[in-house]
């Protein structure tokens, strides 16, 4: 793993970058999450964080990607409309150990900046948001999981399972795949004791105001499969994809 210290430190020494444009990477990094090499701030975050304007962090961003240096994906909400990019290091770009050459000395590389402060990588802020984010992600299976007959408006839904998981996970002290998985149990065993008319809307089982999770008798979760569920939801995701 590499971390965001060697990543800073090959941005503002590559040969390869013009001064701005290892002012940008450096923006980026400071997003960076430590283990996955990405982040997805606005261009008005980075812009900002590095005293450069919208317009110019938006052009170099381009190059930056056209070189090969970082890739950008787009990303967009459930409703379809644009959110921020997606932004990976590429920590295997050749250009990193790419050999000084001294280039003309009208296309030479500004040295960076001495007497400018760092930035401190804001790792926090973004290890926050990648858990919101994993967290919506297992919200989304547990809502699959959930019994069809009564699974109902699915953005209430799903709003009502993400903050179910951070609620159970803070009170039983367990992490959030571990909270899916009790989940999956709960849902298998309601579901197979529990007559389909009497069975919860989705939205109204997950809510503060019922937890009905907490009133399922877990004695019979010894019938439960949870690699066959995994299965299962794996298939309906493959066949008919996210509601």
């Amino acid at each position: 793993m590499i971390s965001n210290l060697v990543r800073i430190d090959r941005a503002m020494t590559c040969d390869k970058f013009t001064a701005t444009q290892a002012k940008v990477m450096y923006g980026v990094i400071g997003y960076v999450g430590q283990e996955s090499g990405v982040c997805w701030p606005s261009v008005n975050k980075i812009a900002d964080s590095i005293k450069l304007s919208r317009r110019t962090v938006q052009r170099e961003l381009k190059r930056l990607k056209d070189m090969g240096a970082v890739e950008i994906l787009a990303r967009s909400r459930d409703n379809g409309s644009q959110t921020s990019n997606l932004y990976k290091v590429n920590d295997n770009w050749d250009g990193w150990n790419a050999k000084v050459v001294t280039p003309p000395v009208t296309d030479q590389v500004p040295a960076p900046v001495t007497n400018q402060v760092p930035l401190e990588p804001n790792y926090k802020e973004q290890d926050k948001e990648n858990k919101d984010i994993y967290i919506k992600e297992l919200a989304e299976k547990i809502y699959q999981a959930y019994p069809k007959c009564r699974r109902m408006l699915a953005k209430r839904s799903k709003m009502e399972i993400t903050a179910s998981i951070k609620r159970v996970a803070k009170e039983k002290k367990m992490k959030p795949d571990e909270v899916y998985e009790w989940f999956l149990k709960v849902l298998k065993v309601y579901e197979a004791n529990t007559n389909p008319k009497y069975i919860h809307r989705s939205y109204n089982f997950f809510s503060p105001k019922n937890e009905v999770y907490n009133d399922v008798d877990m004695n019979s979760e010894s019938t439960v499969d949870l690699e066959e569920l995994t299965r299962e939801l794996m298939a309906q995701e493959n066949q008919h994809g996210v509601d």
